[in-house]
């Protein structure tokens, strides 16, 4: 998938008039394999919705595109971090998150 495809999807996306039901504000969002396909296209959409994401992925460079992505769908109203993908468990990236975010 194409950062032009996905630009077009997000942009879809935000001009949609979204139910309450479907904001993602104030929510944090962990994902893997965030640099291509379906996973940078949760991203960008999650991140247009109003959440706050947590990246991860092998690709360095491909997942920093990835959050520049998010952070242009959400407008950047909306924080994304991103971690390069080496051994890491969920736990682990809950965790982080969580110390990122400040989740109360």
């Amino acid at each position: 998938m194409s950062d032009a495809t996905v630009a077009v999807a997000a942009a879809a996306a935000a001009a949609a008039p979204a139910p309450a039901l479907q904001t993602f504000e104030g929510q944090v969002v962990i994902i893997f394999g965030a640099s291509r396909h379906l996973g940078r296209s949760l991203a960008v959409a999650f991140a247009a919705r109003g959440a706050k994401l947590s990246l991860f992925a092998r690709d360095a460079d491909m997942l920093e595109r990835t959050r520049q992505l998010a952070l242009e769908a959400a407008g950047q109203s909306s924080a994304a971090i991103r971690r390069p993908l080496r051994g890491c468990s969920a736990q682990w990236a809950t965790s982080r998150a969580h110390r990122t975010f400040r989740r109360q």
